[in-house]
């Protein structure tokens, strides 16, 4: 959009005002593009109390993550149309790496350039699926990726964002960063029963795992660690790939300078103070 505006700027200040007129166009439209994008951050962000200086590094590191090549990672099983609609919405910013485990798909994305599908026709669980886009993902020039669910909703920037948490954060041995997650049925954040996390003054909180809905995982950290287990079909793939990553001298954690709404489980069992999830009994018995 800046270059847009600039190109026929800076032909008609040249044409009127010489020199002095295409210096004035090229400071006016970077002050504006860093404007947009600092509204944007701040619109974002969590972290509404980081004050004016952070808020500035938090728009310049923005601009580092442009230059990084992201790969957002998506398991299809029988999406709705709505779960379309959002890959094709955020597939005009990022680089999609579809991994569909329905067994008669009624979808293709053949149409788009910026989108890699491939349908298993046949349910090979989350880690396979996972291991066919991230070995593809390998095969060219990506720096990060991301993780989604096919029922993640999030805005255009989130990807961004979280890569920008990611090396905010990465001292070189950084695995996986998520953010933090709100249930979306009561809008109350996930916590563990067993862990007590603190936050730290940079806003992020090492954890023993994460869940992959959300989460930013470095390319360089797949290659050393390993892919994922794809012995686990469902559950705990995140949370085997994090404990893999801590015994190799890895951490991981989440940020709480972004967050997203997720449901885990089909419900929530009250007991005394703690809440204790319950998924579907086909996930605990097959």
């Amino acid at each position: 959009l800046s270059v847009l505006v600039f190109i026929p700027l800076q032909y008609i200040s040249c044409m009127y005002y010489g020199i002095y007129g295409l210096v004035t166009t090229l400071i006016v439209v970077t002050i504006a593009t860093i404007a947009v994008n600092y509204l944007q951050y701040d619109k974002l962000s969590n972290n509404k109390a980081s004050g004016l200086w952070n808020k500035w590094f938090g728009v310049m590191e923005l601009f580092k993550v442009q230059n990084k090549k992201i790969a957002i990672v998506v398991v299809l099983y029988n999406p709705t149309k709505d779960d379309v609609n959002m890959i094709l919405s955020l597939s005009s910013i990022y680089s999609f790496f579809i991994v569909d485990n329905t067994e008669f798909p009624n979808i293709s994305f053949t149409q788009y350039s910026n989108i890699y599908y491939v349908c298993n026709n046949t349910n090979l669980g989350i880690a396979e699926a996972q291991n066919i886009a991230l070995k593809k993902i390998m095969e060219y020039d990506y720096d990060y990726v991301v993780f989604l669910d096919q029922d993640s909703r999030v805005p255009d920037e989130y990807c961004s964002l979280i890569v920008h948490e990611f090396i905010r954060i990465d001292n070189g041995r950084l695995a996986a960063i998520g953010p933090i997650v709100y249930n979306k049925e009561n809008g109350n954040a996930y916590k563990s029963i067993i862990h007590r996390y603190s936050m730290s003054t940079d806003a992020f909180s090492c954890r023993n795992h994460i869940i992959s809905s959300g989460s930013c995982i470095s390319v360089k950290a797949i290659k050393e660690i390993g892919l994922m287990d794809s012995v686990m079909f469902i559950d705990y793939v995140d949370y085997e790939w994090c404990w893999r990553a801590l015994a190799k001298g890895y951490f991981c954690g989440v940020t709480n300078n972004l967050s997203i709404y997720h449901r885990v489980g089909q419900r929530e069992l009250s007991i005394g103070i703690y809440k204790v999830i319950i998924s579907a009994p086909q996930r605990y018995f097959y």
